[in-house]
């Protein structure tokens, strides 16, 4: 964070705040599909075609289960640590909020990248392109 760095002797600090899932405008399907919607159709038709028809259906479906269904609605413990942010006379320099973000994001941050990516994978069930697919069958 070079920023908080350039800003710190005007007596500025920085603080980060990572809200793991919340119900909120951003993760509700009616706001995210029309969306989603139109930057599929938006990519080229040997896009689509690595991808497959259904990735778009498939990948919605996913993040509304992992969204949308499993999210919390307890909001007022983004506004609490938003509040100890910028009232506190010592704040802390990062706020991780939600239970998900405590028990699932800090521990995996002690992994390699690599290992990050490979449970976040498993955990988000993200859907394989159909090309990808293809050429897995064929290996077999």
């Amino acid at each position: 964070m070079k920023e908080s760095r350039d800003v710190y002797d005007f007596g500025i600090t920085c603080h980060i705040l990572e809200p793991g899932r919340f119900k909120t405008d951003i993760v509700r399907a009616e706001n995210r599909y029309p969306k989603s919607e139109q930057a599929w159709n938006s990519l080229p038709q040997e896009i689509k075609n690595i991808y497959g028809n259904d990735y778009l259906e498939k990948v919605d479906k996913t993040f509304y289960e992992i969204l949308e269904e499993k999210s919390t609605l307890r909001l007022d413990f983004v506004v609490d640590a938003y509040f100890h942010a910028i009232s506190a006379v010592h704040p802390r320099l990062r706020y991780i909020v939600g239970y998900d973000a405590n028990f699932l994001i800090i521990p995996l941050s002690f992994f390699p990248t690599a290992i990050q990516d490979w449970i976040l994978r498993h955990i988000a069930r993200i859907p394989i392109p159909a090309s990808v697919q293809r050429s897995m069958k064929k290996e077999e």
